[in-house]
């Protein structure tokens, strides 16, 4: 089930003894500035803060919450490209931090360490998958096409 437009922030913005701040998630350097300025207030002020970073949600809440059933492919593949880590990526290596094949590493050698977690703890079919690159595929071929995008000349 889809979450309201402005739910969100109607619920949690005025609530008396809650001090809000909100950003958009997908921008790093603004989820950046905003955290710190919540954090600032916060350690100041002694007081509740709420930090709302406003991200596209990806893949659903569950198995059986499928995207698909109430929203258009045109929406979805909207909200994909509005992914933050993919956002990430973009700025990492258009900023010269990362090359385009040390994301894809990165990316891999975390999605394997998240897998083994994931079999530790005993979400053993949850491993699984991701090291299959199953719930993975989808970022990672976003993550292969922008490593692509960012490896040919302009």
């Amino acid at each position: 089930m889809r979450t309201p437009a402005g739910w969100i922030e109607a619920s949690f913005s005025r609530r008396e003894g809650l001090d809000y701040f909100a950003a958009d998630g997908t921008s790093l350097p603004e989820a950046f500035e905003m955290a710190a300025r919540a954090v600032d207030h916060c350690r100041q002020r002694r007081r509740p803060t709420f930090l709302h970073l406003k991200v596209p949600r990806l893949l659903g809440h569950a198995g059986t919450d499928w995207e698909g059933d109430y929203l258009e492919l045109a929406t979805i593949e909207a909200n994909e490209a509005r992914d933050p880590l993919l956002r990430a990526a973009e700025l990492a290596v258009s900023s010269g931090c990362l090359a385009p094949d040390e994301v894809l590493s990165l990316y891999e050698e975390t999605r394997t360490r998240v897998a083994e977690a994931a079999a530790r703890a005993g979400f053993a079919s949850a491993g699984r998958r991701l090291r299959r690159g199953g719930e993975a595929a989808r970022g990672r071929s976003a993550a292969a096409s922008l490593v692509a995008d960012q490896s040919r000349p302009a």
